[in-house]
């Protein structure tokens, strides 16, 4: 890509985008699925398969949510982000805690949308696809006309 990915944005310290620039990016994408979902843009396959569905983008784009959210320069986990198992116990493990600073460090955030958008994030990557929100109900919890439920566990092991 002409301007990078999304990966040398999140994880570069010298081109990490602030909060509020996270999470306008974090809609945006979102509403990029609900257009793909809803126009016209469906490859055939989708209509003949019954084991797909468009909760796998809803699934993806849960991860990016919480990778975009998590993201700091210096933050120091004790996991690899490589483990997607173990980068969502540790993302669940703090929303439950109530310990959501420990994900963005010293990163000034507004901490109510933080948690907002963990909880977005947490109902996407749900193990069960039929648990997933649609992305169109994802863009109205961000945007605050609709309740976020509290997620269960995303990994079932958890529980």
């Amino acid at each position: 890509m002409s301007n990078g990915s999304l990966a040398d944005l999140l994880f570069k310290p010298e081109t990490l985008p602030g909060w509020k620039e996270r999470l306008s990016l974090a809609l945006d994408v979102a509403r990029g699925i609900l257009y793909l979902h809803q126009e016209w843009y469906m490859a055939p396959e989708w209509h003949k398969n019954t084991l797909i569905s468009t909760k796998v983008d809803i699934y993806s784009f849960g991860v990016v949510l919480l990778e975009i959210l998590c993201c700091t320069g210096d933050m120091k986990i004790d996991i690899s982000c490589d483990d997607k198992i173990s980068f969502f116990t540790w993302v669940y493990g703090c929303f439950v805690a109530m310990e959501l600073k420990s994900l963005v460090g010293n990163e000034e955030v507004d901490i109510h949308m933080f948690e907002k958008m963990v909880k977005v994030g947490l109902l996407c990557i749900q193990d069960d696809p039929e648990a997933r929100p649609s992305i169109k109900d994802v863009i109205l919890m961000v945007e605050g006309t609709t309740d976020i439920p509290i997620p269960p566990s995303p990994v079932p092991s958890l529980i």
